[in-house]
């Protein structure tokens, strides 16, 4: 996280200076770089790493929102099915579950949101009660995060939520790459009764920087496919899977 948070300040990082700061051994930095490096977040250089033009270090949501967006249209139809009139429903910010609020304008609901873009699609929606959280904006996903948004989810009550991630995988949960966003998501799971995680099928196997929360947390997944090897582990973990077709 504070090789990242250097690299977004100066574009590139020094194995020596992050020893000083740091106080870790070379080794381990050296490591890391080589870690985030595979992963595509830097190009590894002697001496440290410089900013990958290729990197997925910062991936915007109005680009993402475009990216398998069938797909997603499909897992936000199934994930409205799943909503009553009434209900308190928490929806994470990201560009799977951006495409829910065009499919629960007509409920009378209490929408609870840390994104921008789900709020600006509930703002003429008079049967909707609509609680945004404060915080500071990640320009990259449209959120409010921080101590006001984890304060906010802190303080609610939800039936549900509808929970967003750039990777998933069996082992190792659903996770985020931004640590202070990956904060206000594991907030929105510890107020919600029920937690429905919304990723297409391209992000299944791929863990990000950091972990929003193990496998067996979640209730269920609703994703646009999945192989039976994998459903048989969510099973596994008492962990439904909701298709389109379901």
């Amino acid at each position: 996280m504070k090789i990242i948070e250097e690299l977004k300040l100066k574009g590139v990082v020094s194995i020596n200076i992050l020893h000083e700061k740091l106080e870790v051994s070379k080794v381990t930095i050296r490591s890391d770089i080589e870690e985030l490096d595979r992963k595509g977040y830097l190009l590894r250089t002697r001496g440290g790493g410089v900013v990958s033009n290729n990197r997925n270090l910062v991936r915007l949501v109005e680009k993402t929102i475009h990216e398998y967006e069938d797909e997603k249209k499909l897992i936000a139809q199934t994930a409205a099915k799943l909503v009553e009139p009434g209900m308190r429903i928490i929806i994470d910010s990201g560009s799977t579950t951006s495409f829910i609020p065009r499919y629960l304008k007509d409920l009378k609901l209490t929408i609870i949101t840390n994104s921008l873009m789900v709020a600006h699609e509930f703002c003429g929606s008079e049967n909707i009660s609509l609680l945004v959280s404060g915080g500071s904006l990640r320009y990259e996903s449209q959120s409010l995060i921080g101590i006001p948004s984890l304060s906010f989810f802190d303080t609610v009550n939800a039936d549900m939520l509808f929970l967003g991630a750039t990777g998933f995988s069996i082992d190792r949960g659903a996770s985020a790459s931004d640590t202070m966003e990956a904060e206000t998501k594991k907030m929105m799971i510890s107020s919600s009764s029920a937690v429905y995680l919304l990723i297409d099928s391209s992000k299944f196997g791929k863990n990000s920087l950091t972990r929003i929360c193990p496998t067996s947390e979640l209730t269920g997944i609703i994703t646009d496919s999945i192989g039976n090897k994998i459903q048989q582990q969510l099973l596994d973990h008492d962990v439904l899977t909701l298709l389109p077709e379901d």
